[in-house]
């Protein structure tokens, strides 16, 4: 119990942060000696002690925290002095110490509201939002199993679509947040403890297929503290050319002051497919008489047992976890360290995923003005896959095997296909467990992660910050596929040996500055921040694939017969300044305003340039003297409207390509065609006029809380317009070398109009019982206008 109380410690302190920059003036009581020592114990309704209660002297540096025992200690000034007692899922509140020595007091729960949210570039008590922001925490997440942070979302937030390409372990994601918005690239952009992750670094092994792995599976969730998503663009357009499909913010989890602790959570399960989800086929009698309405003579089949394929293929896998993490700190210094192991089995055979992180946080303050810190995220992981789609998916191929085409048992390996007898068509079956066992047909993914950041800030005065953060995200993926030599007949029959080795190497690194004030004036409470940010994205993948290898034993695709290579790079910038204007009147009356002015490298010169504003309104009802004696503890009306951007168009498209290939289809010939002149030509002419491609959208909310919080929910309607839609066409100016080239479709326009639910009830019993139960619905309208194509890849 001790480990989950001082895990809330954290927030503790993001919540007194905030709470000193809203405070406002207090009248004056009679003064009592200076250095006036006060003490006390802080419980909760039930009277049990709570440990880790922040207490705060109000427009001061000077705080403390309640013991295991719940019991403090501290100095004032004088008896004008108030105490603010905050601990997270308790009620925030403020004590003037006047001439007491010895002041007791309860806490009571369920005021979310005090909890802060991590918005753009900084946070935000939960009360102030005036944008659609869904948060998950690390109590919402704890003991999930769940392979990567994205399965955690799966249906935590309305609005949110999370759906796996494949159903084996670590497989590639879908993220659609309010829907899809663009003909192209549609994943949110992931903000993880404030480095943007690009998710593109994956190599793609085989030809006819794409078998990459999902990016995030490299992060532990584990690890997570708390998950933001800025669905609306009010709250997103702070991100701006990145934003248009919606932001998601991470944290992972920091060290807080308090003992050391060290915690460990694991467990250990085994998955297979339900019998209610398997296939039902048809059986041998139902097979020989189908295929004999067809013409065929399948008679000879009728007596032979059957043999089930599925059974074949899938398996009962394992699965564990176990994960430990060391935290603690003092005053001046926090740390919190962690390292897990997952590993994965699939559901079928010739699937397997691991992965191995360590984790490293830690905060350093220098004095009252000066505060470092550093996030540093390593993992490898290592997936084995069958190849998605073609004829290799051992699953989908063997949905048409017939019952009577088993494995010869005669055959000690299993590899070849009994034959029975001659079919009708005079063809025998395929094995399909050939593309499940790696010594045939091996298909593996292995990535290694180095996520991490270095900050500084400093506040030279009260309310004022100035903070640097340099972060980096570098991944290195190597794909491999290897096809042994077979006389199997599947696929196609006997074929030489096949290794691909690919190599991709992604580098993101940003460096972000923002300076910031706060100012409380009376009812009125002002925070301005503005900002700086480079952004630089460098790829690059070597491919090496070898035909008809020597010796099979020695995987290399340099050990073949027939040997050849490629290579490709990528490299694209984005320079931004950005701002923020946040204002509250007496705590009920809330406005936002947000602009962010995006350079990117993608486009020309002349289209280089965007801006991205959003503007939003809040209106705590609650507050208000009518609302007094109302069942609502919480009433807030939203409304917002912003623009976000796009820029996912292949880096350079806009400049000209040249070639000095020498075929009839580049160069020119001397004669009747058979010799063609060496020179260098047009791939692609030059296209300056592609431009941004934009959303803007509208969001009105309602978020409401009953019976102290103890029933809670959201109600948001939104319409969302994307136009000057990028789509990669076919070239109408016959001149164009290239088949295919990017432009803004004029007057396309793809909206999508909403109604999003969400509704939960929170029950607890002191400190010791717990438990929440809601749900979500979200209804999309997904509408393209005025598109010239009938179909859209």
């Amino acid at each position: 119990m001790k480990a989950k109380q001082k895990l809330k410690t954290l927030w503790l302190f993001l919540a007194v942060g905030i709470q000193v920059l809203c405070a406002s003036a207090v009248s004056a009581t009679p003064s009592v000696p200076i250095d006036m020592k006060v003490s006390g114990q802080v419980t909760d309704v039930g009277g049990n002690p709570l440990p880790g209660v922040s207490i705060l002297v109000k427009d001061t540096k000077n705080g403390t925290i309640t013991d295991d025992n719940g019991n403090y200690q501290i100095t004032v000034a004088d008896a004008s002095a108030v105490l603010i007692f905050s601990f997270v899922g308790f009620t925030t509140q403020e004590i003037v110490v006047g001439n007491r020595t010895t002041i007791d007091l309860q806490l009571s729960e369920g005021k979310a509201l005090e909890e802060v949210v991590v918005v753009g570039y900084g946070t935000q008590k939960k009360a102030d939002l005036t944008g659609a922001v869904s948060s998950v925490t690390s109590k919402d997440i704890t003991g999930i199993p769940a392979t990567s942070i994205d399965q955690v979302l799966s249906g935590r937030s309305s609005g949110v679509q999370i759906s796996n390409r494949s159903g084996d372990p670590a497989a590639p994601i879908e993220v659609r947040i309010r829907g899809v918005s663009t003909t192209g690239n549609n994943k949110p952009l992931w903000v993880i403890d404030g480095v943007a992750v690009e998710l593109t670094s994956n190599a793609t092994v085989n030809t006819a297929s794409f078998s990459e792995s999902n990016p995030l599976a490299g992060i532990n969730p584990a690890d997570i503290e708390s998950i933001n998503i800025l669905k609306d663009a009010s709250a997103a357009a702070i991100y701006g050319a990145r934003a248009m499909n919606g932001v998601i913010l991470v944290t992972t989890k920091r060290g807080k002051e308090g003992k050391t602790t060290a915690v460990y959570d694991g467990y250990y399960g085994v998955q297979k497919v339900a019998s209610s989800r398997r296939l039902e086929l048809l059986n041998v009698a139902q097979y020989v008489a189908l295929q004999k309405e067809l013409g065929r003579d399948y008679a000879s089949f009728a007596s032979k047992p059957a043999y089930d394929w599925q059974d074949a293929i899938f398996q009962t896998a394992q699965v564990q976890n176990h994960n430990i993490s060391v935290s603690g700190g003092t005053k001046s210094f926090s740390f919190n360290v962690g390292g897990g192991y997952h590993g994965q089995g699939g559901v079928e055979r010739g699937q397997d995923f691991a992965r191995i992180s360590l984790r490293a946080n830690s905060d350093l303050k220098v004095g009252d003005y000066l505060k470092f810190g550093q996030s540093a995220i390593v993992s490898s992981t290592d997936r084995l896959v069958q190849s998605e789609g073609g004829n290799f998916a051992a699953f989908n191929s063997s949905l048409n095997a017939p019952y009577f085409n088993g494995i010869d048992a005669a055959d000690p390996t299993g590899y070849t296909v009994s034959s029975n007898a001659t079919r009708g068509d005079g063809a025998q079956g395929n094995n399909y467990l050939w593309a499940t066992d790696s010594k045939y047909n091996e298909t593996r993914v292995k990535n290694r992660k180095m996520l991490g950041s270095v900050y500084g800030e400093l506040e030279p005065i009260a309310g004022l910050k100035l903070k640097t953060v340099m972060g980096a995200d570098y991944n290195i993926s190597d794909g491999f596929f290897f096809q042994e030599k077979t006389a199997s007949n599947y696929g196609g029959g006997t074929r030489g040996s096949l290794l691909v080795q690919e190599r991709p190497i992604e580098l993101t690194t940003n460096w972000t500055n923002t300076l910031s004030y706060t100012k409380t004036l009376g009812k009125s409470e002002v925070l301005v921040m503005g900002g700086y940010e480079e952004v630089s994205f460098r790829y690059d993948k070597v491919r090496l694939q070898g035909r008809d290898l020597f010796n099979s034993a020695i995987r290399f695709a340099s050990v073949a017969s027939t040997v050849a290579g490629a290579n490709e790079a990528d490299h694209w910038a984005l320079r931004s300044t950005f701002g923020r204007v946040n204002y509250a009147y007496d705590g009920k009356y809330l406005f936002q305003a947000n602009i962010r002015r995006d350079q990117s490298s993608r486009f020309s010169p002349e289209n280089r340039t965007g801006i991205f504003p959003s503007f939003s309104f809040g209106w705590r009802i609650a507050q208000e003297e009518f609302m007094k004696n109302t069942p609502f503890s919480d009433l807030k009306l939203r409304a917002g409207w912003g623009r976000t951007g796009n820029q996912e168009i292949p880096s350079k498209i806009t400049q000209a390509l040249f070639t000095s290939q020498v075929s009839s289809s580049t160069s020119y010939p001397l004669n009747s065609g058979t010799v063609y002149v060496p020179g260098t030509s047009f791939a692609r002419l030059a296209n300056p006029n592609i431009q941004w491609e934009a959303s803007t959208q509208t969001d009105i909310g309602l978020d409401f809380g009953i019976l102290d919080g103890a029933i809670s929910g959201t109600i948001d309607v939104f319409n969302k317009e994307s136009n000057n839609i990028l789509l990669e066409v076919i070239p109408a100016d016959p001149v164009q070398p290239a088949s295919t080239t990017w432009s803004n479709v004029e007057d396309m326009t793809v909206t999508n109009r909403g109604l999003e639910l969400e509704l939960m009830y929170h029950f607890g019993k002191g400190k010791d019982f717990r438990f929440d139960i809601g749900g979500n619905m979200t209804f999309i309208d997904n509408v393209v206008k005025n598109s010239p194509y009938s179909l859209i890849p």
